[in-house]
């Protein structure tokens, strides 16, 4: 059993990171103190969202920040603000990013293929 699970993890590629937060949610676990200032978040109005003025250690939580008003609360943004979220669904979104993805998928069917479990993950998320 130990040869297969070392003979199936031989053959995977290397993780490659992401440079998009929500894809690096799970990188690491936050601080004492991130953790403290998201409780701050989660019991300010949504209304007073734009007004905090928060200190993160984690580099991720800005942008998770900007993210959960944009995708919760839309009306808190400012113009320059709905811009960028609009930029940013529309890369999130394009046909290139779309068809790297189902590239991706394809890979992923062609080398586990033959194997019934990972075969039905792929195919489940096609």
């Amino acid at each position: 059993m130990r040869e297969k699970v070392v003979a199936l993890f031989a053959d995977a590629e290397p993780f490659k990171g992401s440079d998009d937060v929500d894809a690096r949610l799970y990188d690491g676990f936050f601080s004492d103190a991130d953790k403290a200032t998201m409780k701050i978040i989660q019991q300010t109005k949504p209304q007073n969202l734009p007004a905090l003025d928060l200190t993160f250690n984690d580099g991720r939580l800005k942008e998770l920040l900007f993210r959960f008003r944009a995708r919760n609360y839309p009306n808190t943004l400012d113009d320059t603000e709905q811009r960028r979220w609009l930029q940013h669904r529309q890369e999130a979104l394009s046909a290139e990013r779309v068809q790297s993805y189902v590239l991706q998928l394809e890979s992923l069917y062609n080398l586990h293929e033959g194997r019934s479990r990972e075969d039905r993950a792929v195919e489940s998320a096609v």
